[in-house]
């Protein structure tokens, strides 16, 4: 199975104060461990899934605990709060890390971005043909 998420935002402290309706926790491990649990109900651990920008927040020294209990295979599109140091970790945990991805599935064409930067240009570029485009941004 195929899944897509974006902007998880683990160990972000502020986000509790600036999105209080979406995140009502009152610890940044309380919004860990839900989005975890919630994560792996959903994810199995042969499930490819794309996360579209914005994976963590705060420290790196904090990724690799989270990371090492994720379901599936991740695959991620950089978002603007992915930092060089946290890219590092997910390469080397095996993430593969990229700015875009396009593929078919399912006989649709499927085109990830963590920016809505949605192109008909594009998509004729990427599709060649009338297909069904799903255009992803986080």
């Amino acid at each position: 199975m195929i899944y897509f998420t974006s902007d998880c935002h683990f160990n972000h402290l502020n986000i509790l104060k600036y999105e209080p309706i979406t995140r009502p926790f009152e610890t940044i491990e309380e919004m860990n461990e839900v989005i975890i649990s919630n994560w792996n109900k959903k994810v199995k651990p042969e499930d490819t899934i794309y996360v579209l920008g914005d994976f963590f927040m705060g420290m790196a020294d904090g990724v690799e605990p989270i990371l090492d209990r994720l379901n599936g295979k991740i695959i991620l599109i950089r978002g603007n709060h992915d930092s060089k140091s946290k890219i590092e970790i997910y390469k080397r945990k095996g993430i593969e890390v990229k700015d875009f991805d396009h593929f078919a599935y399912k006989g649709r064409y499927f085109i990830l971005c963590h920016f809505p930067n949605e192109s008909e240009e594009f998509v004729r570029m990427i599709t060649q043909d009338n297909s069904e485009v799903v255009w992803l941004y986080g």
